[in-house]
């Protein structure tokens, strides 16, 4: 990615199904490095873009960080919100989730932040149940 930036790629340029790089990167549960490098290069939030969407499908909390820290003023709605709160529920995303509310708090999505709160606590339950049953002892058998 670097080498490109580097050459004069247009970082802000779109495939004809409308991916963009940022997209690319969000996608790639690694990608935190390639967005923040294509963000200071000076790539835009694209246009009718779902990438907080991608990012949070792609289930790296650090990826979400950068599009949250980097588009904050991005405008969603409190249904889609609520959307993208439940898949990062379903996925056990802890940091995810405590990142999302945080930003839903911030930009004024109360009722969002409403229901994050009980599925937060939700979320947390189940990590709590998985960390119990890993801890349990395997029986021996012989």
């Amino acid at each position: 990615m670097r080498l490109l930036v580097d050459a004069g790629a247009d970082v802000n340029g779109e495939t004809k199904g409308g991916s963009t790089a940022l997209t690319a990167a969000a996608s790639r549960g690694s990608g935190a490095s390639s967005l923040n490098l294509l963000i200071e290069a000076g790539a835009t939030y694209p246009e009718n873009s779902n990438l907080l969407v991608t990012a949070v499908r792609a289930g790296n909390s650090q990826v979400v960080g950068v599009v949250l820290k980097h588009f904050e003023d991005l405008t969603i709605s409190d249904r889609h919100l609520g959307l993208i709160f439940n898949h990062s529920a379903g996925k056990g995303h802890k940091e995810m989730l405590i990142s999302l509310r945080d930003w839903a708090a911030s930009q004024g999505h109360q009722s969002a932040v409403d229901t994050m709160g009980s599925g937060l606590k939700a979320a947390l339950k189940r990590d709590d149940r998985h960390r119990e049953v890993s801890a349990r002892p395997r029986r021996q058998t012989s």
